[in-house]
Order: structure tokens, then sequence, then C-alpha cells
């Protein structure tokens, strides 16, 4: 039987396995607890693109980022803008690299990642879900 491809898609989640960012140590578990029973990609930022395998079921597609949290990075600041198109980018082709095979994906938030799954499922055969807490909703429904 083979198993099957899960994908994470997450804008937070440990470079170094330290436990530094607090929601990404969330993922890390979440993907060590999932590989238990399939195969796991996460889709994450880091310093480059690249891959690394993380565990034996695990492997990390990360996508170029700038340092601090992505959240920082705000639409009216002109400095941000750049940064911004280029995080789109690469998490979008990072995220389409590592479906490729994949059965489900799951976006944890809603933005970036939820529309990056999006995307990527458009691919027939790949069904996605969108984790969201009520505080994202909240935030997202103030934007006109």
């Amino acid at each position: 039987m083979t198993i099957p491809t899960l994908v994470l898609v997450t804008s937070s989640f440990p470079i170094a396995a330290d436990g530094s960012e607090a929601a990404g140590s969330f993922v890390a578990d979440l993907a060590q607890e999932l590989a238990k029973h399939v195969h796991v990609r996460v889709v994450a930022p880091g310093p480059q693109s690249t891959r690394e395998q993380w565990s034996e079921r695990v492997e990390i597609y990360r996508f170029a980022a700038p340092s601090h949290p992505l959240s920082t990075l705000r639409l009216w600041h002109p400095g941000d803008l750049q940064c911004i198109a280029q995080v789109l980018r690469a998490g979008q082709q990072a995220t389409d690299q590592a479906v490729t095979g994949a059965q489900h994906i799951v976006a944890l938030w809603g933005l970036p990642c939820g529309e990056w799954a999006r995307r990527a499922a458009s691919r027939p055969g790949i069904a996605y879900s969108v984790w969201m807490l009520g505080r994202d909703v909240w935030s997202l429904g103030r934007i006109p």
C-alpha cells in the first residue's frame, strides 16, 4: 500500500529546530505527529528557497523570506512592497512544487497560505483545507 502525502503550508516554522518560533513549533509538532500516518511536506519560510529532509517522513520546502516575521510586513510601507511581492511569488512556487503527487493540502492561516493552497489545488485530484483562528477571520473582515 502506498503511503499518502499531505502538504502543510505555513508562514511560520522553525529553522533551527530550537523552538524559537512559537507558532512554528506547533507546526513542527503537528508535522511529526502526522508523519506517523502519512508523508508530510511542509511549505515554510526560510533564508533561501531550498528543500530539507526534516525527518524520515517530513520534507520541508523552504521559500525565501525576510528574517523577521512575515506578519510584520505592511502593504502601506513602501519598503515592504517589494519584499511582500517576492514572498508571495516564492511561497506560491514552493507550494506548487510541494503538491506534486500529494493528495491533500492543509493551509495553516488564511493569507497568504490559504491562497497558495487554493491555487495549487486547482490541479485535478488535489483537495485542500484552510485552518484559521477566529482572530484571523476577524482581522480579515476589517479589510475593505
